[in-house]
């Protein structure tokens, strides 16, 4: 009996031109297993980035705010039509230093600190090209609070906003 790991690993000879998959409407028949993007496989292209687009959104995190210990997990890829551009979707965790309800500054004997740690997520878009197979990265968007499907006005749900964005990847 085949694996998935097996599947993965049965490459098809051709490459399927992403364009085409999209007019016959068989992307995700591809996604994996031969989709190709100006003639290079796609998968092989997106997963050597995958890194550098999670260490870009932390240093964007943490740039515009006090958030430490920011990680990201790729969870979507969409391809935008008119706009010749991929999206890839990340589910987020960090920790953020927020004020303690609990402190109290006039009270001399409080043993309470004035801030404390608390674990969040949050979810976060990065919009790229592909130039010659290499990437090319573009406009990041870091959401509000919660995970990028589940996340009323953020997330998946502005992504399905706009019918120009084919999803290649849903996770």
């Amino acid at each position: 009996m085949a694996t998935f790991k097996d599947y993965i690993n049965e490459k098809k000879t051709e490459l399927m031109d992403l364009q085409q998959a999209i007019k016959d409407d068989t992307v995700s028949d591809y996604w994996g297993n031969g989709l190709a993007y100006e003639g290079k496989d796609l998968l092989d292209i997106y997963v050597k980035s995958i890194r550098d687009f999670d260490d870009i959104i932390a240093e964007e995190a943490q740039e515009n705010s006090d958030v430490t210990d920011f990680q990201g997990q790729e969870c979507y890829l969409g391809y935008n039509t008119k706009t010749d551009t991929f999206i890839s979707g990340f589910d987020c965790s960090f920790t953020e230093e927020v004020e303690n309800s609990e402190f109290d500054m006039d009270d001399e004997d409080s043993y309470e600190d004035e801030y404390v740690y608390e674990d969040s997520s949050t979810n976060a878009t990065i919009e790229f090209k592909i130039v010659k197979g290499k990437i090319k990265t573009g406009s990041i968007n870091i959401g509000g609070y919660g995970i990028f499907y589940n996340n009323k006005g953020e997330g998946y749900d502005i992504i399905r906003r706009d019918k120009n964005i084919i999803d290649i990847r849903l996770d």
